[in-house]
C-alpha cells in the first residue's frame, strides 16, 4: 500500500509528530510513506532522520498553482493508493488539483482541532464530496463536527481515531530533568506543555496557581511551563507578577524534546480552552503521570476522572486548583493514578493499534472504490 501524505505547516507541532509515529508504526503492515510538504519546514528536517520517509518538497505555498501541478505530477509518477491531508491548507490544495486535474485517488483527512469560528467556504471545503472519509482526533471533535461543520448527509464519514503515541520514542528521549532545571526535592513539580496562543487558555492556569497558592494556602509546588511564547507572553507575565506568583511558574519557551523530561515531574496539567488532542496529553500518561486537565479534545475519551487524573469544566480555576491541592497532598492517590494512566495507555492509545486502525481504514476505503486511477 503506498500513501500520499500531504503536510503544509512550516512549524512543527503535535500534528507533525503523529504523522511521523503513525506512519512508521504502518510501516509493519507494509504501508509505503510518501510526504509532500511545503519548503524550509521544520517537518522536513525532522523526516529526513527516517530514511523510509520519501519527501516531496512543493516548491512554492500550497495554494499556488506549481503546487497544484506537482500534487498531480506527484499522482501521475508515484501511483498513490490513497492521499491522507494533514492540515487545512492541504485540504484547499487538493481540492483546486481536483478541480483543474481531476486527481481520482480515494481521499482521507485528518481533523485534529477546532478553531473558535468557521467561514461558510471552509465548510463547504471540509464538506467536499471527494473526500471519503474525515479522521476525527476525538469524540469531542466528531460531535464538534457534526454540529457545526458537516451537512448531515455526510455524518457518515466521520471516523475516531485518536492519536497515538510510539512508546519507544518516548523511552528512547527521555531525559532527566535537571538537565534544564533545579528541582527542590520537597516541592510537587507539575509540568505543562502548550503554545502561548488563545486555544491554550494559560490565562485560566495562571488563575489556577493564583487560587492554589493565595486562596487555598498551598505552595509548595512549581509549575514549568514549556511551549512557543508570543504576544500574549507579556501579557501572561504581567498577570503573574499582579497576583505575586512568579515563585511559583516559569516559562521555558519552547525546548525540542519537551515530552522527553516528563519522566521527572510528578503531573500534568492542562487549561485549554479548545483542542484537537493534544498529543502531549498521551505522553504524559505514557510515562504515568496523573493529568489533570479541562474537558477538550481527547481527555473525555483519555481521561478517567478520579481514575487516572481530574477533568475540570473549561475556565473553571477553583476546581483545578482544588484538584491539584488534592492529588499533591496524595502520594498514595499519585501512584494509583500512575498506574491506571500507564494501564489505559497501553490498551487505546499506542502508535501500533493506532496505526493498525488507520491501515485497515485505508484498506476498506481502497478496497471500496472502483476508481479508474489518475485520469489526470
Amino acid at each position: 500500500m503506498k500513501i500520499l501524505h500531504l503536510n503544509g505547516h512550516r512549524p512543527y507541532g503535535g500534528n507533525e509528530q503523529q504523522l511521523i509515529d503513525i506512519a512508521q508504526a504502518m510501516m509493519a503492515h507494509g504501508v509505503e510513506n510518501h510526504v509532500f510538504l511545503l519548503p524550509h519546514g521544520i517537518l522536513k528536517q525532522k523526516l529526513v532522520e527516517f530514511p523510509s520517509f520519501v519527501i516531496h518538497e512543493s516548491p512554492r505555498k500550497y495554494k499556488s498553482r506549481s503546487s497544484q501541478k506537482m500534487l498531480r505530477d506527484l499522482a501521475t509518477q508515484i501511483k498513490p493508493d490513497l492521499i491522507h491531508l494533514h492540515t487545512s491548507n492541504a485540504i484547499t490544495l487538493f481540492y483546486f488539483a481536483y478541480l483543474f486535474h481531476k486527481l481520482e485517488i480515494p481521499v482521507v483527512m485528518s481533523k485534529k482541532g477546532m478553531s473558535a469560528s468557521m467561514s461558510f467556504l471552509s465548510k463547504f471545503k471540509y464538506n467536499f464530496y471527494k473526500i471519503d472519509k474525515i479522521l476525527c482526533i476525538s469524540t469531542f471533535i466528531k460531535v464538534a463536527m457534526e454540529n457545526v461543520v458537516m451537512f448531515k448527509k455526510n455524518y457518515h464519514k466521520l471516523e475516531i481515531i485518536t492519536d497515538g503515541v510510539l512508546r519507544e520514542r518516548c523511552e528512547s528521549q527521555s531525559a532527566l530533568v535537571e538537565d534544564i532545571i533545579v528541582k527542590n526535592d520537597t516541592s510537587i513539580h507539575v509540568v505543562n506543555i502548550a503554545n502561548h496562543n488563545a486555544a491554550k487558555d494559560l490565562e485560566t492556569l495562571i488563575k489556577t496557581i493564583d487560587y492554589t497558592v493565595n486562596h487555598l494556602g498551598y505552595k509548595d509546588f512549581k509549575v514549568h511551563q514549556f511551549g512557543y511564547l508570543s504576544k500574549l507572553t507579556e501579557q501572561l507575565n504581567r498577570q503573574i507578577s499582579e497576583y505575586k506568583i512568579q515563585d511559583y511558574i516559569q516559562f521555558y519557551g519552547f525546548t525540542d524534546n519537551a515530552s522527553g523530561y516528563l519522566q521527572s515531574f510528578d503531573i500534568f496539567i492542562m487549561s485549554s480552552e479548545r483542542e484537537g488532542g493534544p498529543s502531549a496529553v498521551l505522553e504524559a500518561m505514557c510515562h504515568g503521570l496523573p493529568v489533570i486537565s479541562t474537558n477538550v479534545g481527547v481527555i473525555p475519551d483519555a481521561i478517567n476522572n478520579g481514575v487516572n487524573g481530574y477533568v475540570v469544566p473549561v475556565k473553571d480555576f477553583k476546581k483545578m486548583a482544588t484538584s491539584l491541592v488534592e492529588l499533591a497532598n496524595n502520594t498514595q492517590l499519585r501512584k494509583q493514578f500512575s498506574r491506571n494512566a500507564i494501564d489505559i495507555f497501553n490498551s487505546n492509545f499506542t502508535a501500533q493499534k493506532v496505526a493498525l486502525q488507520t491501515y485497515e481504514l485505508y484498506k476498506t476505503i481502497i478496497e471500496n472504490k472502483n476508481y479508474s486511477k489518475y485520469k489526470i
